[in-house]
């Protein structure tokens, strides 16, 4: 291998000072001030704005109040703009894509923005081409360059071959020399002609925008009407000077009846409940790229997982060797540290054992592209787990002779890839002539390539009797959860071996070993609430059947004493999509996936689909990009996963364990939940508030609301409170329930009935109180409708807004009692009340507000009265709610 040093430290920090930073400039985020000026583009404020410049004219307090409304509406929603802009931004910034180089001599990882010209970087299967560059080394390297070329076939690359940034390694790994960087690189060249993507809408978002446009262009016909009535009330046709009053009177209240009719904050609470959630699932380990497949993670009804790292801990520790000569070898220690641990063989005195543990280590040692690195007292690894133990069993054993066992000189490299499930390398001992290829690989694929055995003393024919001895051995091991890999070698020419596929045939047998990944200890957990939850689980691993049933048994994914189905990529790839389909129908059937190439997985993900189940797949590799897309919700892991496939996923774990993806799933449904709770809580408000208008008008009394307590009650009660709900923790019970159908909308016949029926009893009650306080003022039916009736409008918005409040709390549940929920539990919530209880309490007893706002400080009996009118509506939905439940025993 070429002994390249790159560049040193010092000098990466002086070029990158120079050339700056190795990334792609996208469309810039709105700045702050272009988001404040689309507070005021929306037609419904803009038509209010003009309706404030006519009133100047003629009442200058209320064009004051109505800019001061619109000005805090304006301030409300750039705060939910600007936050949410932010949030996103630190959710992107919190992935940072990280490549092999050389630095200072020794291989590291750094972060790709951090590459310069000059840099060595090292690229394994999988792996993202950071930059361009020229080769330097290449191992069967294939290139997937579709993304610059649009050709679908990898294209091999050899020595002094350039390559480009984005593209990605689908086959083999290489050595490059950094050239270009940034937006000098030829991606960056066409990067210069794209903008930035937007997030795609979720079916709730969607759904609520239609109906949100159908409520506007209904109200905007109401108002028209209203807008009539009121110039031709109030219009004078023979005195020419009361047009202008009538038309700024019939202006602001009919803006104002928009504003209490149409949801038009909705969409923008709704993206930042899910922007709050993503920051959510982000300290929980997990970050979402789309907002929308936060809600879509609520919806999950199976989940696809692989098995090594994400069910276990993916810290590889060689257990247990079977030589060729039949001796078993015991391994102690955890984790990648050599000085933990020693290996012992019962007749380690054999030289025949001796000959084989010396010949296994060399296999390890050599075929192999890990790093095992030592730094301040401890050791990590650089690259696959799974040969950093066997670097780790190596070091042992090198320890147990207190010296390396051999030096060779590595001449070629045939990478592993998934469809050989093998790995070798054709090296040389440099004092003597002749090659020699060592093997590491899959025991079914290797043993079948294998017609020899070597048992230490000399190489023998592999009779069936011989090879069975081995399979048994392997599926012993492999039943104890071991991961087990087969050892071979054979003399070669290094002249005649063009490919893999001449050298990889005619091996000698040397050995088996078995390594095991501990299950996580949160995945059990996990698992029990996906159950709970109806959320099926299913091991999809390239590993061998018997040690994912195993782990999946020790995990309680499957029943291990009950009937399992193992199916093998082999069987899969024989059966039907009908006969196979037939199987993840049948929920009940215990399958497991092993042995499995990545086109299968996107199979299992089509078929599940078919069934009308949402999927979320888990993948790491860069075969795995398209089941990840394919996916409802494609999960890469953050850890061990490519940069191809974290790019094709809708969703990252940083931790790589599954329970992360369960949290996930359980945050979507609480998130879902809330956005029920929050569109029920404003749709329900603002019937309420119709009601109360459109009464008035039909029957001909005075306005119970003008134009500008419409304004505040909007303002005070339904933005504040809806975005608390948004943040409402999760009910009991939520990973109990079946998950919920993804077609079935929001807005079905019984949630609408459901916020309908409260809309109209709030506004009775209101009214109700409304006419009370119109009859202790002495008004009678009939009577002059222009009057002074600053006392019963006063009632009338308090007693409106107090039964919109305790609706607050109220919506906290469909099903479950008010005076049964923790009401101290959303700290939000309690502010939000707070803060519209203060400003009610302004506004009825300070002075200033009692002048510009008509309203009267109310006595102790008012409040009396607006307490029962607040009952009421309460006591209604307590008793709708105990019908649910009634319905459910």
């Amino acid at each position: 291998m070429t002994q390249s040093l790159g560049l040193t430290t010092a000098q990466a920090e002086s070029k990158l000072k120079i050339v700056g930073r190795n990334v792609l400039e996208t469309k810039t985020a709105n700045p702050w001030y272009k988001m404040l000026w689309s507070q005021f583009t929306d037609l419904l404020v803009i038509i209010l704005l003009v309706a404030a410049i006519i009133s100047f004219f003629h009442d200058k307090t209320e064009s004051i109040i109505i800019l001061s409304i619109v000005a805090l509406n304006a301030a409300i929603g750039f705060f939910q703009e600007f936050r949410t802009e932010k949030t996103l931004e630190a959710l992107k910034n919190m992935v940072h894509p990280q490549i092999r180089v050389m630095r200072d001599g020794k291989e590291m990882m750094i972060q790709t923005e951090y590459l310069v010209p000059g840099d060595v970087v090292i690229l394994a299967e999988g792996d993202k081409v950071p930059a361009d560059g020229i080769l330097i080394e290449s191992h069967s390297l294939k290139l997937d360059e579709a993304i610059l070329t649009g050709e679908s076939v990898p294209v091999e690359k050899k020595i002094k071959d350039k390559v480009f940034m984005g593209t990605a390694v689908a086959k083999g790994s290489a050595m490059f020399e950094v050239t270009f960087t940034g937006m000098t690189s030829e991606f960056g060249k066409i990067a210069e002609l794209t903008t930035s993507t937007k997030n795609a809408k979720s079916p709730l978002e969607i759904e609520l925008e239609r109906i949100g446009m159908f409520v506007t262009k209904m109200t905007g016909v109401i108002c028209l009407i209203l807008f009539a009535l009121g110039f031709l009330r109030d219009v004078d046709f023979s005195d020419t000077t009361t047009y202008f009053d009538a038309i700024a009177d019939g202006l602001i209240f009919s803006v104002s009846v928009a504003i209490a009719a149409v949801p038009e904050g909705l969409p923008t609470t709704i993206t930042v409940a899910l922007a709050l959630g993503a920051s959510v699932l982000a300290r929980k380990h997990a970050i979402v790229k789309r907002l929308s497949s936060v809600e879509t993670l609520g919806a999950v009804s199976t989940i696809c997982s692989d098995k090594t790292g994400t069910l276990t801990k993916n810290e590889m520790t060689v257990r247990a060797l079977y030589l060729g000569n039949g001796e078993s070898v015991e391994v102690t220690g955890v984790g990648y540290d050599p000085r933990e641990g020693d290996v012992r063989a019962s007749n380690y005195e054999l030289k025949s054992t001796q000959v084989l543990l010396n010949l296994l280590s060399d296999i390890c040692w050599y075929c192999n592209e890990a790093k095992l690195v030592h730094k301040k007292g401890h050791y990590t690894i650089l690259g696959d787990p799974t040969e950093g133990a066997l670097l780790t069993f190596v070091e042992k054993y090198a320890k147990k002779l207190q010296v390396r066992g051999s030096s060779l000189e590595t001449l070629e490299v045939f990478p592993f890839d998934s469809d050989r499930k093998m790995m070798s390398v054709i090296v040389s001992r440099r004092s003597t002539k002749g090659e020699k290829l060592l093997v590491k690989g899959s025991p079914d694929q290797l043993l079948a390539k294998c017609e020899f055995y070597f048992d230490g003393v000399k190489v023998q024919k592999f009779t069936q009797a011989k090879k069975n001895e081995f399979i048994k051995e392997y599926q012993s091991m492999a039943s104890k959860a071991l991961r087990v890999l087969a050892l071979a070698y054979r003399e070669v020419d290094l002249k005649k071996m063009k490919n893999e596929t001449q050298a990889e045939k005619e091996l000698v047998f040397a050995g088996l070993l078995g390594m095991i990944d501990p299950p996580r200890d949160e995945v059990r957990e996990a698992v029990t609430k996906c159950h709970a939850a109806g959320i099926r689980v299913i091991v999809i691993t390239g590993d061998y059947g018997i040690t994912a049933k195993a782990i999946a048994g020790e995990l309680g994914i499957v029943k291990a004493d009950g009937p399992v189905l193992v199916l093998t990529g082999d069987e899969v790839k024989k059966m039907s999509d009908k006969e196979l389909s037939k199987i993840l129908k049948d929920k009940t059937q215990q399958v497991i996936f092993a042995r499995s190439l990545p086109d299968q997985k996107m199979r299992v993900v089509k078929l599940l689909q078919d069934h009308r189940e949402i999927v979320a797949m888990t993948g790491d590799g860069v075969n795995d990009a398209p089941a990840l897309k394919k996916a409802n919700i494609g999960v890469a892991m953050g850890i061990t996963g490519t940069e191809v496939s974290k790019e094709a996923a809708s969703m990252i774990l940083l931790n790589d364990s599954f329970a992360s993806i369960v949290t996930a799933v359980e945050e979507g449904r609480r998130i879902y939940e809330n956005l029920k709770k929050f569109v029920w809580f404003i749709f329900s408000c603002n019937i309420g508030e119709l009601f109360v208008i459109f009464t008035s008008i039909v029957f001909a009394f005075p306005l119970a609301l003008t134009a500008i307590l419409i304004l505040c009650i909007d303002l005070g009660t339904d933005i504040l409170p809806a975005i608390a709900l948004g943040v409402d923790p999760a009910e009991p019970g939520l990973m109990e329930k079946p998950p919920r159908n993804p077609k079935k909308r929001v807005m079905d016949r019984a949630f609408v009935t459901n916020f309908m029926i409260m809309g109209c009893v709030i506004g009775a009650c209101v009214v109700g109180i409304f006419l009370y306080a119109l009859i202790q003022e002495g008004w009678k039916w009939g009577s002059d409708t222009s009057g002074d009736f600053t006392y019963p409008r006063t009632m009338a918005f308090t007693a409106l807004v107090m039964v919109q409040l305790v609706n607050a709390f109220s919506a906290k549940s469909f099903r479950r009692s008010l005076f049964s929920m923790n009401l101290l539990a959303n700290k939000f919530l309690l502010l939000a009340i707070g803060v519209s209880l203060l400003l009610v309490y302004c506004m009825l007893y300070v002075p200033f507000f009692n002048d510009v706002l008509k309203t009267y400080p109310l006595n102790l009996s008012d409040w009396g009265w607006v307490a029962v009118a607040s009952i009421i509506p309460l006591v209604v939905l307590e008793g709708m709610k105990w019908r649910t439940r009634s319905k459910e025993v």
